[in-house]
């Protein structure tokens, strides 16, 4: 569990830092990116900063990072562990987590969860729709169907 969260935030700053710097070179990319873009990408790597240097200095072994996530998950329950806040890096990185979880569904970066659940299933299961086939069938099951405002109730 250790390993997994340094491997993480390790690759999360590298990361989003490259992200950032590859954005900058790359005229391709530059000509696409928009300052909200930018200012996203910072604030995920602002957030992997302090949550590394968090871990780095004050909590090496991420009691804190699952105490804290273990209350999250319970309603408040405690592992009576040391918890992050108690340092200002660590106090920093939770602020950070909470405004970054609140802010990317407002923003265009949920794609990078809605891609996970939605790409694969639409790109993979893209089976033609051949004349006479089982899709062409249910096509025209559903064109037959003629909806009404009434219900049986």
């Amino acid at each position: 569990m250790v390993l997994a969260g340094w491997i993480g935030l390790v690759l999360g700053v590298i990361g989003s830092a490259g992200t950032f710097c590859r954005r900058l070179a790359d005229p391709a990319l530059r000509n696409y990116s928009s300052f909200s873009d930018y200012f996203n990408i910072l604030f995920i790597l602002l957030f992997f900063v302090f949550a590394f240097l968090a871990c780095l200095f004050v909590d090496p072994l991420l009691g804190g990072a699952k105490a804290y996530i273990f209350g999250l998950l319970t309603g408040g329950r405690s592992l009576d562990v040391y918890a992050p806040a108690q340092s200002f890096v660590g106090g920093v990185a939770i602020i950070l987590a909470s405004l970054l979880v609140a802010y990317i569904p407002l923003t265009h970066m949920s794609h990078m969860f809605m891609k996970f659940f939605f790409y694969h299933k639409v790109k993979w299961d893209d089976a033609p729709n051949l004349r006479g086939g089982r899709i062409e069938d249910d096509i025209l099951k559903n064109l037959a169907l003629k909806p009404t405002w009434r219900a049986k109730h």
